[in-house]
C-alpha cells in the first residue's frame, strides 16, 4: 500500500482555508491515535473530529466525497494498520524534498496528534502502553537545530530515521493491543 501524501494533505488544508498552524502529519497522528486506541469512527465523524481539532469548521462541512487527502489518509491508515503486515506508514514529508529539520518537526507534531486521538479515547493502559506513550510524549518534544546539523548531518538522519521507525512501530503495537479489545464504530464521543 501506499504511504499517505503530506503533500496533497498539505494543498487540502490550504484549499480550506486551514489554519497555517493545522499541521498534516498531526492530523494523520491524530487519526490514527483514535484508531490505535480502537475507536473506528465513520468518515463523517473523522471530518468533524478532525475540524474540531484544527479548529477549522471547513473541514467538516465539505460532504466526505469531496474531501480527497482528509479522507484518504484516514482510510489508508484504517487499512494499512487493519492489514496486519507491518506495511503501515506516517503522514511524514518526502526524505529527497524536505530538510531534516522540517522532518523532525513534523514527526514531533506526528506524535502530538497521535498521543491527543489516543488520549481521546480513553483505553485502559498496561505498563508497556504507558511507556511507549511516553516515549512518543519525548518525540513529540524533538527539536532539531541547524547546530545540530553542521555537527554531523548524516548522525542526524539516522537518528532521525531510527525514531520515525520507533513511532511506527509504537502505532502499530498499540493499535494491535487495543483494536481488538476496544473496538468502537460509528459516531461514539471522544474526549478533547
Amino acid at each position: 500500500m501506499p504511504a499517505p501524501d503530506f503533500d496533497s494533505l498539505c494543498d487540502e488544508l490550504t484549499r480550506l482555508g486551514a489554519d497555517k498552524d493545522t499541521h498534516p502529519a498531526e492530523l494523520h497522528g491524530l487519526a490514527c491515535g483514535f484508531l490505535a486506541a480502537g475507536f473506528q469512527p465513520s468518515a463523517d465523524h473523522w471530518l468533524q473530529e478532525a475540524a474540531d481539532y484544527a479548529h477549522q469548521p471547513a473541514i467538516a462541512t465539505t460532504p466526505a466525497t469531496e474531501q480527497g487527502p482528509l479522507v484518504e489518509i484516514y482510510t489508508l491508515s484504517q487499512a494499512q494498520l487493519g492489514a496486519g503486515d507491518f506495511e503501515f506508514q506516517l503522514c511524514l514529508p518526502d526524505d529527497e524534498i524536505y530538510g531534516l529539520a522540517e522532518r523532525s518537526e513534523s514527526l514531533a507534531r506526528w506524535c502530538q496528534g497521535f498521543l491527543h486521538g489516543f488520549a481521546a479515547v480513553q483505553s485502559p493502559l498496561t505498563d508497556e502502553d504507558q511507556e511507549l506513550l511516553r516515549d512518543l510524549t519525548e518525540i513529540s518534544r524533538l527539536e532539531i537545530s541547524t547546530d545540530d546539523l553542521e555537527e554531523g548531518e548524516d548522525e542526524a538522519e539516522g537518528y532521525y530515521a531510527e525514531l520515525t521507525e520507533f513511532v511506527r512501530m509504537a502505532a502499530i503495537g498499540l493499535f494491535m493491543d487495543h483494536s481488538r479489545s476496544n473496538n468502537r464504530e460509528g459516531d461514539a464521543h471522544v474526549h478533547h
